[in-house]
């Protein structure tokens, strides 16, 4: 069910990203391409923060490098000495 509702938010993303850049493209090409930096950088900042990160800069890290900081911000194994603490 977990991943059921992963998938659905995905793509629920996906097409708040296409339709946001869509309607953007008539008001500038530049303000279409802000729109994807800052929806990135939302997005790594939200994976950096359920792993116990740096959401601040995983934000920057989301507006320069796109596509490949969300692959990064994946990737990037939870922060344990901030979980032990926690607990």
């Amino acid at each position: 069910m977990k991943s059921l509702r992963n998938i659905a938010i995905a793509v629920a993303l996906g097409v708040f990203m296409f339709g946001g850049t869509i309607y953007l493209a008539q008001f500038g090409r530049g303000a279409a391409i802000l729109f994807n930096m800052v929806s990135y950088g939302i997005i790594c900042a939200v994976i950096a923060r359920t792993k116990n990160r740096n959401s601040f800069g995983w934000f920057f890290v989301g507006f320069f490098l796109s596509l490949v900081g969300v692959a990064l911000a994946l990737a990037k194994a939870p922060n344990s000495a901030l979980t032990e603490k926690a607990t």
